[in-house]
């Protein structure tokens, strides 16, 4: 093989950019490795280009993470940057950078959410203040307490496991189905439990075991009728936007009466 080969030229809407095959291969998911792996890279020389049809701006800073995950300080760039960034490395299939912009803006609200506070001088005592149902959430915290909660509850109910949430870094998912769910037609609980029993003495299913799911107390026997499966964290981060789209079709199936609609009773990998 040509040394030459192993110093990768990209044209990125008329960026040009060069680094080494290794960079890319660090991260064996991505969309950049596959570039250069022997079924799609046809170079016969290092001086030829990879063209790439999209925005060249942050290119650059795509790569210099691949060289060093700890080179982007992400606090200097401003939101329309961060967003740029986000969604190309979302194309490029970089996880890691995904979280770690997702992460930043997360920061950023929390922020952006106290400093109104103090601007507006706004110190109110929590039994003065309704927060909306579509601003929260409930954290069930022990099995049993949430088993007896779902036995005492008449409306169908969306559960989410909380460690799961934490372990796939979805929480910005979830606050925006909780935003979007029906609040007078469904209960939405997130469930944190450690232990590996079963949520439910009617079925084999921990929370180890599932990202969302339903119950619904109205049908015949009062059980869990429909749910996304977790699937191990690798497989996970190499899917990401494919959960994703599961997660919310799961959603809007739900709020619409439309869980029918899934041919099998639960979401699989």
């Amino acid at each position: 093989m040509d040394v030459s080969l192993n110093y990768i030229r990209f044209d990125v809407g008329h960026y040009l950019y060069v680094c080494h095959r290794n960079t890319l291969q660090k991260f064996q998911n991505s969309v950049l490795a596959k570039y250069v792996s022997p079924d799609f890279d046809k170079r016969k020389s290092g001086s030829e280009y990879i063209v790439i049809d999209r925005d060249g701006k942050h290119f650059g800073s795509i790569l210099n993470f691949m060289r060093d995950q700890s080179s982007l300080d992400l606090k200097q760039w401003n939101n329309n940057d961060l967003t740029d960034l986000m969604r190309e490395a979302d194309f490029y299939c970089l996880t890691e950078l995904v979280e770690l912009c997702e992460h930043e803006f997360e920061q950023r609200d929390i922020l952006k959410r106290k400093q109104k506070m103090i601007d507006k001088d706004c110190v109110i005592k929590e039994q003065q203040y309704n927060i909306p149902p579509n601003c929260r959430i409930e954290i069930i915290l022990g099995l049993q307490v949430g088993r007896e909660l779902l036995s005492l509850t008449k409306k169908p109910t969306i559960v989410i496991s909380h460690q799961n949430v934490r372990k796939y870094h979805i929480d910005s998912w979830i606050e925006e189905l909780v935003r979007l769910c029906d609040h007078d037609k469904f209960n939405v609980y997130s469930f944190a439990d450690r232990s590996q029993s079963d949520i439910s003495p009617e079925i084999k299913l921990t929370l180890r075991d599932f990202i969302v799911a339903l119950y619904e107390p109205q049908s015949s026997t009062g059980r869990f009728t429909l749910w996304v499966s977790a699937p191990p964290y690798d497989k996970f981060r190499a899917r990401r936007a494919h959960y994703k789209c599961k997660i919310f079709k799961f959603w809007f199936l739900v709020q619409n009466d439309m869980a029918y609609a899934l041919k099998r009773r639960t979401c699989n990998n």
